[in-house]
């Protein structure tokens, strides 16, 4: 997926359980290629249903070997950018502004 879409993609699905007033909290999970190949790095965009907020953590691992306690979270979906890593900021600035994240 491009990043346009990865953006559009996270931000519309959280809209929906903000106006659906969504109960449970759950993670997007983002992993990148570099040449065709998984890249060590990815993104966890975690939904709060208690403050109906997202938010975003950025890793320099494979989603694979994370240990972090939001990979206990309901995975809403995983995601693959087409684009290297070393996009990651161009895709956590598309993700900020679709989510409106200061």
């Amino acid at each position: 997926m491009n990043i346009k879409n990865i953006a559009h993609t996270v931000a519309h699905s959280i809209e929906i359980s903000q106006a659906a007033n969504q109960q449970t909290d759950y993670i997007f999970i983002i992993d990148f290629s570099h040449q065709h190949k998984p890249a060590d790095g990815c993104l966890l965009v975690h939904y709060s249903a208690a403050n109906k907020t997202a938010s975003i953590k950025s890793y320099d691992q494979q989603y694979k070997d994370l240990n972090d306690p939001l990979n206990q979270l309901e995975h809403a979906s995983y995601l693959e950018c087409d684009e290297d890593l070393d996009q990651r900021d161009e895709l956590l600035a598309a993700l900020n502004q679709s989510l409106k994240i200061a």
